[in-house]
């Protein structure tokens, strides 16, 4: 098999995806939409936060599986399909059997902790006050939680090994020689199939019964980034047309929170509307469905070219960042959940509650690393002994550099 350069884009997007994902729980509090469903729904929340996460809620894991697929190749590549396998097992089944437990223990006592103490709170803490006859009673929940993309991701590598060893992988060429226009018209159609069959665009699948949908619209992402190693120069295809993709992705984002507003507030918060808008649910529903599977498709496609024009370099001074990004994306939710309940009745703006809980976030997932980062913990979480060893050697040169200044 070939080898290529390795991609740094892809290593700096995934880096980006992961830290958005951190932005993106902790700006759910505030979300008008989520509101209703959502455990740590403050009291206060504005548009302008859905008019910003949910646009990228519909490209970052996208992203993040299209990069999950090329490093899946990568691997194989290098180590060979028995290699890629124990590779995976050890960096992603034991990370997610040893921090679901650990997790889901957080969520349930830091909520049973709110449902007792919280006194503005959120409509599901109301609703198990509500239905629970002790606080004791609180149910605990149990699903994959926020590391149900490590949960898929184990499909994804066992599909692989199924196809390679049945030999029933598409030839090297398909995707090459696939025309980019079936990619940026084709593919929206078939995955408006997939997510039409959900009632919202592609939400968390957390249950451990997977769900076809899910492994149908990630894993289209999956096997493009896996055939994307054969052939990463397929990226510049999409060179010029990355910009009117980034404005019609735009565009279409305008109609899609218009659509998903009146859809939600329409059906669930006023009910008088529910007889108005009822011969238009059907097809709000596929509008919805369609617009969603176009803007991951073409906001993907603008991440890989634009990233390759801009972050294809390795930034030493950023690889603290890159190697505590997993780690910070594993323990990021529990941590919020700790502390927005608490900011819960906190009677100040919603921009400072949202400050505040992102930055302790960030602060306590990037100092908690630095402590294991030496570790051989660590290194099985992502720091690299190369990483540490350029941290030394750029701090030692600095050193000397300002030795040389001063004489």
């Amino acid at each position: 098999m070939s080898n290529p350069a390795r991609q740094l884009y892809l290593d700096n997007l995934r880096v980006l995806a992961m830290l958005l994902g951190v932005g993106f729980h902790a700006a759910l509090a505030y979300s008008p939409l989520m509101h209703s469903f959502w455990p740590l729904a403050d009291q206060q929340n504005a548009q302008v936060v859905d008019l910003l996460i949910w646009f990228l809620h519909l490209f970052r894991m996208p992203l993040f599986f299209l990069i999950a697929g090329f490093a899946c190749a990568a691997l194989t590549a290098k180590q060979g399909l028995s290699g890629m396998m124990v590779n995976r097992v050890k960096h992603i089944m034991f990370v997610f059997l040893l921090f679901l437990p650990f997790v889901l223990i957080v969520y349930h006592f830091s909520t049973v902790y709110a449902v007792a103490n919280v006194q503005v709170a959120s409509p599901v803490l109301r609703y198990l006050r509500d239905a629970a006859p002790s606080v004791s009673a609180v149910p605990a929940s149990i699903s994959t939680s926020h590391l149900w993309f490590l949960y898929y991701l184990l499909w994804f590598y066992l599909l692989v090994w199924c196809g390679i060893k049945l030999e029933i992988t598409p030839p090297r060429r398909f995707h090459r020689d696939i025309h980019p226009a079936w990619i940026v018209f084709g593919l929206p159609v078939l995955l408006t199939l997939c997510l039409a069959t959900i009632p919202a665009p592609h939400p968390a699948p957390e249950s451990f019964l997977p769900q076809f949908w899910a492994l149908i619209f990630y894993g289209v992402f999956f096997a493009s980034g896996f055939r994307l190693f054969y052939c990463p120069s397929y990226v510049a295809k999409f060179r010029r047309a990355a910009p009117w993709l980034f404005l019609a992705a735009l565009a279409f984002y305008v109609v899609y929170l218009a659509a998903m507003q009146t859809l939600f507030f329409g059906f669930v918060a006023q009910d008088g509307m529910q007889y108005v808008l009822a011969p238009y649910r059907f097809t709000l529903h596929w509008l919805i469905a369609f617009l969603a599977a176009a803007i991951s498709i073409w906001m993907t496609i603008c991440c890989l070219v634009f990233g390759k024009q801009l972050l294809d370099r390795a930034y030493p001074r950023l690889q603290f960042l890159r190697e505590a990004s997993y780690w910070a994306y594993l323990i990021h939710l529990p941590l919020l959940f700790v502390l927005q309940y608490r900011l819960m009745d906190w009677q100040t703006a919603w921009p400072i509650k949202l400050c505040v809980a992102l930055g302790l976030t960030l602060a306590i997932c990037f100092a908690s690393f630095a402590l294991i980062r030496r570790s051989r913990f660590g290194m099985w979480l992502g720091a690299s002994r190369s990483g540490i060893a350029l941290s030394k050697q750029t701090g030692e040169s600095r050193v000397a550099g300002t030795g040389k200044q001063a004489s």
